[in-house]
C-alpha cells in the first residue's frame, strides 16, 4: 500500500503516519455503528449520505453526460473556510503560530497536522490547482470524505477511488486526445508520454468526468470479482466525486444524469 501513488499524498492527512512517513500503532476502535431511532444499526451507506451531493431527481440511471464549464469562475468548495494563502499560518504581528493555534484556524479536525501538508489545502490557489495531479487530488477527496462517513463505508469509497484511478489510466489518454483535438503525428512528446507513462502520474483531473460511462458500464463489470461495489454506490460515488471536482475547480466538466 505504501508504494501506491496515492499513498504518498494521503500520509499528509493521516494521524497514523508521522511527517517522516513512519506508521504509528493503530488505535483500537471500540465504537459501534450508530443506531437509528428504531434501534437498527445505521449502515455505512446511510452514513455516507452526510456528504452533500447534487443529483437529478427521479429514478437513478447508469448513464452520464458532461458539459464544459469555466473552472476559473466555477463554485469553490463552500465547506472550506478561507485561510491564509501561504503554506504557514502567521499571526498579525508576524510570528509563526504553533501547532495548537494552527489547527484552531483550520477547517479540519483537531487531529489534522497542517505542518505535514505539501500545500495549503484549506485555501488552494489557482496555481495549486494547476499543479495538482490526479493522485494528489484523489487523496484530498478521500480525506474530505473520511471526515463525513464512517470507517465501514470508507472502505467502499477507498476501493471506488482506486478503481476509478485505474480506469482513468486506461481511458484517460484517449479522452484527452479526443477532447483537445490533439494530432499525435504533430506531437511526438505526447506520443512518447502515452507509450511510457501512466495517465494519472502526469495529468490533472480535467478529463476525469469523461470516463464515467465506461467506468460504470464496462470497467466495473470486470472488477466485481475483486471487490464488488453495488451499482447504486458506483453511481452515487461517481456523481459525488465529479461534483466535488467541479466545485473545487479541478475540472471544467459538469456531470449530469441522462434518461
Amino acid at each position: 500500500m505504501q508504494e501506491y501513488p496515492i499513498y504518498k499524498h494521503l500520509i499528509q492527512f493521516s494521524t497514523m503516519v508521522d511527517a517522516q512517513g513512519n506508521l504509528a500503532q493503530a488505535p483500537v476502535d471500540t465504537s459501534a455503528p450508530k443506531k437509528e431511532e428504531n434501534g437498527k444499526e445505521e449502515s455505512g451507506e446511510a452514513m455516507a449520505k452526510k456528504e452533500d451531493t447534487e443529483k437529478e431527481g427521479g429514478e437513478q440511471k447508469d448513464s452520464f453526460t458532461y458539459e464544459g464549464g469555466d473552472s476559473q469562475n466555477g463554485h469553490k468548495d463552500d465547506q472550506i473556510p478561507a485561510a491564509k494563502s501561504d503554506g504557514v499560518h502567521e499571526q498579525e504581528h508576524g510570528q509563526a503560530m504553533n501547532y495548537s493555534q494552527m489547527v484552531q484556524m483550520s477547517s479540519l479536525p483537531p487531529t489534522a497536522n497542517p505542518l505535514k501538508w505539501n500545500r495549503n489545502y484549506d485555501n488552494l490557489s489557482s496555481q495549486d490547482r494547476q499543479e495538482m495531479l490526479v493522485d494528489e487530488i484523489f487523496a484530498l477527496y478521500l480525506y474530505r470524505m473520511s471526515n463525513r462517513i464512517n470507517q465501514y463505508y470508507y472502505k467502499i469509497v477507498l476501493a471506488y477511488v482506486i478503481f476509478f484511478r485505474e480506469c482513468l489510466n486506461e481511458y484517460g489518454w484517449g479522452k484527452k486526445i479526443e477532447s483537445e483535438g490533439i494530432r499525435l503525428e504533430n506531437n511526438p512528446e505526447l506520443k512518447l508520454d502515452i507509450e511510457t507513462k501512466q495517465f494519472c502520474l502526469v495529468n490533472n483531473a480535467e478529463h476525469a468526468p469523461e470516463i464515467c460511462n465506461e467506468f460504470v458500464t464496462v470497467y466495473m463489470e470486470y472488477k466485481k470479482n475483486i471487490f464488488d461495489i453495488p451499482k447504486h454506490d458506483q453511481i452515487d460515488l461517481t456523481i459525488n466525486l465529479c461534483h466535488w471536482l467541479f466545485q473545487c475547480q479541478f475540472t471544467c466538466s459538469k456531470l449530469t444524469m441522462i434518461a
